[in-house]
């Protein structure tokens, strides 16, 4: 049974993401959590947005293919044991990525022993859930020679800086008889589906995490093989300092996808209402979607195959910036006026603050192009 709750009830209900991130950051880092570069800013960090024509939301990808549903709710990230090790993408050196066909649909490759894991990340409509009918599709395929093992990652920041996040918990889907049904996962308001139960956990040990230090990271219990295989007690990790995470692994057979998703728009009281969405397209559909929607607008040859490849992924990304502003008409002799205008999301979400000054020069770098 999903238990809503905060671990410290009587803390602000959401603390500044600067101000978490100032205070935070050198305490993770001592402790030995694996960060990502925004965060530890040991190199220029690179995202990737994407989400879907016409869509309120938008979700971010960075360039080790860690994702960012959205403000204020914490990342999925994504690690691999291979035959000689565990390989942590947001710290290896040979990870490569690109987006395919220019679309916004993100794929991330790991080398590991006998070829590569390869990381996608797009938003599709598929079946409607009580936010909408948008989903943030992540899915991991094993084109190694070998089987591996995946650990997908909750953690406590999204794409500008550390979050609250007092609580992650994972359980099977209401009504469900056994470990073959889908799953569910949330971290506050952060849902995400599974199709089936992982193999083995990992998570932030409340009674070692004090209100004013982070504690250790579950990552570090994966890496040293510590993960649990139980799934008869409880599975909530939580943390009086905000800073709870999970790791949940699942295993991935050479050529085989692991697949989860997230449901964009949705609260915690959703959870009865989630499955498993049926019908979403498959991401080559995907990327033949955002070929056909760019087409039909003005075709440009560029002799510098560099620009022209900047210029096809700038026109599909001010796609994800494209509102339609609606106006009462003057009398009902009149068609209603539409102005289309080119804007940041306003915080990925609709009716939101306004756009972070990240977000607005990435239109107009986007314009540029």
């Amino acid at each position: 049974m999903l238990r809503r709750r905060r671990v410290r009830p009587d803390a602000p209900a959401t603390a500044s993401t600067t101000a978490r991130t100032r205070r935070w950051v050198a305490a993770l880092i001592e402790a030995g959590w694996t960060l990502p570069a925004a965060l530890v800013a040991d190199r220029p960090p690179t995202a990737t947005r994407i989400g879907v024509d016409g869509g309120p939301w938008t979700a971010i990808v960075d360039g080790r293919g860690a994702v960012s549903p959205g403000p204020g709710r914490p990342t999925l990230d994504w690690a691999v044991g291979a035959d000689d090790r565990w390989y942590v993408p947001a710290s290896e050196p040979g990870v490569e990525q690109v987006r395919i066909d220019h679309a916004p649909v993100v794929e991330t490759r790991l080398r590991v022993p006998g070829g590569h894991v390869v990381h996608r990340a797009y938003v599709a409509r598929g079946a409607t859930h009580p936010g909408g009918n948008e989903w943030v599709v992540v899915e991991v395929e094993n084109a190694s020679k070998l089987p591996i093992a995946l650990a997908w990652l909750v953690r406590p920041w999204d794409a500008d800086g550390l979050v609250e996040l007092g609580w992650v918990t994972i359980e099977p889907m209401p009504g469900a008889t056994d470990g073959s049904a889908p799953w569910q996962l949330w971290a506050g308001d952060l849902g995400a589906v599974l199709p089936r139960r992982p193999s083995r956990w990992a998570g932030t040990d409340g009674d070692r995490q004090a209100a004013d230090e982070p504690g250790p990271d579950p990552l570090a219990t994966v890496l040293a093989g510590d993960a649990s295989a139980d799934w008869a007690g409880p599975r909530e990790p939580a943390s009086d300092a905000g800073l709870a995470s999970m790791a949940v692994l699942v295993p991935v057979p050479h050529t085989a996808t692991a697949t989860i998703v997230v449901p964009q728009g949705v609260t915690a009281a959703d959870a009865a209402h989630l499955g498993w969405p049926g019908g979403r397209p498959e991401v080559d559909a995907v990327v033949r979607g955002w070929t056909a929607l760019t087409d039909g607008g003005p075709r440009i040859e560029l002799p510098d195959p560099v620009l022209a490849d900047a210029v096809a992924a700038a026109r599909r990304s001010l796609v994800l910036s494209h509102r339609v502003e609606r106006v009462a008409a003057d009398d009902d002799r009149h068609a209603v006026p539409l102005h289309h205008i080119i804007s940041p999301t306003g915080r990925w979400g609709a009716g939101a603050d306004p756009a972070p000054v990240g977000e607005q020069m990435e239109v107009l770098e986007a314009l540029a192009w």
